[in-house]
């Protein structure tokens, strides 16, 4: 049997797809479609500011002042805890 994503058949895309418009309607759909849209492009924004911000404190040297994990702090914690 061929299947498009492993897991599903070209019938049950089929399915999924006439339940959709079913539930959201066909007037509906492009809205759906374009708030989606906007949504990842947001998103994708985001993530590259991010990564931009933190390649910049690597260049100017500051990226000793990003915040530790909580792990490392919990680790540290336990430390000062155990010296008492």
């Amino acid at each position: 049997m061929w299947t498009v994503t492993g897991w599903a058949s070209p019938w049950h895309i089929a399915i999924f797809v006439l339940i959709i418009v079913l539930v959201f309607g066909s007037r509906k759909l492009p809205e759906i479609g374009r708030s989606l849209g906007t949504g990842m492009r947001e998103f994708k924004q985001s993530i590259t500011a991010h990564h931009e911000q933190l390649d910049q404190q690597e260049i100017t040297g500051s990226a000793s002042e990003l915040p530790t994990t909580a792990t490392e702090t919990s680790v540290s914690d336990r430390r000062d805890r155990d010296s008492i």
